[in-house]
């Protein structure tokens, strides 16, 4: 078992940014908890809270910028 996080990439300044709190879960796990949230959030692409995990995330750049981190998937902690 590891501990994975949601990762989120900003689309305005390339930030990858951590989201959530992690997960226990065993490494052969992943490619099908990706197809889930693909699948789920497809399902319920009119009803945002009904997600596994949130497509977008608000984001402030560094530079002051605002723009919107795209899901990424499902980074281990090492």
């Amino acid at each position: 078992m590891s501990k994975y996080f949601a990762m989120y990439k900003c689309q305005m300044c390339g930030a990858v940014i951590k989201y959530g709190e992690s997960a226990d879960l065993p490494p052969e796990a992943i490619p099908q908890l990706l197809g889930k949230v693909v699948q789920q959030n497809q399902l319920f692409a009119g009803n945002p809270a009904l997600h596994q995990a949130q497509m977008y995330l608000p984001h402030r750049c560094k530079d002051g910028s605002g723009g919107l981190a795209v899901f990424a998937g499902f980074k281990r902690e090492i």
